[in-house]
């Protein structure tokens, strides 16, 4: 549990003056309202907290539930000065003595505060427990033996599935916690290697989609997600629960499939070269698009020449394909019964994805003049392409699609899945984009925006790796790179594409003609595109040029 240490450079933490360091003190009069002006201020400084670009105006603590001893959870709304409110899930402990002069010589990131009480005689701290293997041990603890504890405005409850069994092993064996610090908007706790708990950090009312989906998967028999084992939840009144966290079965991997492609990759292009061209027949498209191509046979050379994983791209499209079929797969649920797209949904879309076009079109004109290169040569050309693209999407409103909308991933790239241990793939977090609406999260969607979303990442790997190896190249190598990652990146996608149109068949959430299907595909490609642009615009103006390069060849015909 290492993770939450920190050097010896860091400050010492706030010091909250309590009149005793106790949960009793600190959850009732002057001591909840110190408690929640330490929130409201160190709170924006948690990794996970959403919102660091906005001012915080307070912090009210909703609930609090014991654990054991002084561990605690606590459900935090914190208030700004404009737009809604945000509920965030804490773990909190209180320590005295060793414990707590322990954590005040390491300085941990843990660290809430230093409490200073009056008849104080040894130090006390307020800190987070997930340092604490006992504290883990708690939460895992409350869904095996699905307790229920009372807070001041609710419960909280603990539940599991009947894969808990499997999952957990010889309940004998203890599983050993660790943190996994790679994860920014919740924290995962890894129990040896058998599960892996998920704090939702963000909480509201109705299931996290990561929850919801998950169980919907495991229940209808798709075995490449983690099948879940439990969960916690919040229930007040008559709300719909909150879910807390999830647990699921942990499966071992060889690590996401963004670093596994991006491996892959850099061995294709370090074989690039002027003096060795690619076969004529995976350069010269001749404006040969996605869906046409992947409704021939693929050529010959592909794999000599692209390297293997265009096999793997296949497998992926078809365990996207399994993915969506189980989804649609609904047992009378409302929640998960397909509905159809509706004219007025269409052209809902559209105007969305026209707004967006908009907005993202009149940041990059203002940020322009910070461009420089090629991708300020992109940003013009992409600038023209201002009246093509409007005028794609209200065309694409025009002319019916014939499809219905399902349960979908929501966020839906390389890095949300793993790569098992026999080279096959698991999907994973199907929490969709936490900065949106939980609603807006759960709603049923276009099966194809997961699909864009797929292509969308294979292109931010190509040009990754391209961008990494014609660094130390010479000028005329560094074209033929940029050749293979293109050539790469088309074929990866038509290997991918046709792989899934072949195992969805006729399934409803796709549209059956030809011509409907790359409508969609192409408007899905375009909205996912201009979102990522304005993304890199507003968070990472070095990767500009990658959504740049994709709206002009979309936009491009």
């Amino acid at each position: 549990m290492e993770e939450h240490r920190q050097s010896a450079a860091v400050h010492q933490p706030p010091v909250l003056r309590l009149p005793a360091a106790d949960w009793r003190t600190l959850l009732a009069g002057e001591g909840l309202d110190a408690l929640e002006r330490l929130l409201a201020v160190g709170i924006a400084s948690r990794r996970w907290f959403g919102s660091k670009a906005r001012r915080i105006r307070n912090a009210v603590v909703l609930d609090a539930f014991a654990i054991s001893g002084e561990d605690r959870l606590v459900l935090v709304e914190v208030r700004f000065e404009e737009g809604a409110a945000e509920i965030y899930l804490l773990c909190l402990a209180l320590a005295t003595g060793p414990r707590a002069e322990h954590l005040l010589s390491e300085q941990s990131t843990a660290l809430w505060a230093r409490l200073d009480t009056p008849a104080a005689e040894q130090a006390a701290v307020l800190y987070e427990p997930l340092v604490d293997a006992t504290f883990c041990g708690e939460l895992l603890q409350l869904i095996e033996t699905e307790r229920r504890l009372a807070g001041q405005q609710g419960e909280i409850v603990g539940w599991r599935t009947a894969e808990f069994a499997q999952a957990r092993g010889d309940s004998a064996l203890p599983l050993v916690p660790r943190i996994l610090s790679s994860e920014q908007s919740n924290t995962s706790i890894i129990f040896g290697d058998r599960l892996i708990l998920k704090l939702f950090r963000r909480p509201d009312i109705g299931l996290n989609p990561d929850l919801e989906l998950s169980d919907h998967l495991t229940r209808h028999g798709f075995r490449h997600t983690p099948p879940v084992a439990g969960a916690i939840e919040y229930r007040r009144g008559d709300d719909e629960p909150w879910s807390l966290a999830s647990l699921q079965q942990f499966v071992a991997n060889q690590g996401d499939a963004w670093q596994y492609t991006l491996a892959a990759l850099e061995t294709v292009i370090n074989t690039a070269s002027a003096d060795q061209p690619l076969p004529a027949e995976l350069v010269e498209r001749g404006g040969l698009r996605l869906v046409a191509a992947a409704q021939a046979a693929l050529p010959s050379e592909l794999a000599s020449s692209l390297g293997d994983f265009i096999a793997d791209a296949a497998r992926l499209g078809t365990r996207t394909a399994e993915m969506h079929q189980a989804l649609a797969q609904h047992d009378n649920d409302p929640a998960f019964t397909p509905q159809p797209l509706l004219p007025t949904e269409q052209q809902a879309f559209a105007d969305r994805a026209s707004s967006l076009v908009k907005e993202t079109f009149d940041l990059l004109r203002r940020q322009a003049l910070l461009l420089s290169g090629e991708t300020l040569r992109l940003a013009d050309t992409l600038l023209d392409c201002r009246p093509r693209a409007l005028a794609d999407l209200a065309q694409f409103a025009r002319r019916p699609i014939s499809v219905q909308q399902i349960r979908c991933h929501g966020d839906y790239h390389l890095g949300q899945v793993l790569v098992t241990n026999d080279g096959d793939f698991v999907i994973i977090d199907f929490e969709g984009e936490p900065a949106r609406p939980l609603a807006e999260r759960r709603r049923k969607q276009l099966a194809l925006r997961d699909v864009a979303g797929m292509i969308r990442s294979f292109h931010y790997a190509s040009c990754t790796a391209a961008s990494k190896a014609q660094q130390s190249t010479k000028p005329t190598d560094a074209r033929a790179i940029a050749a293979k990652a293109a050539a790469w990146y088309f074929w990866t996608s038509v290997a991918f594409l046709q792989a899934y149109r072949r195992a969805v068949q006729d399934a409803p959430f796709v549209p059956r003609a030809d011509d409907q299907f790359e409508r969609l595909l192409d408007a899905c490609l375009l909205e996912k595109a201009v979102y990522e642009l304005r993304y890199e615009l507003n968070n990472r103006p070095d990767w500009v040029y990658l959504p740049l390069t994709a709206l002009c060849d979309l936009l491009s015909g």
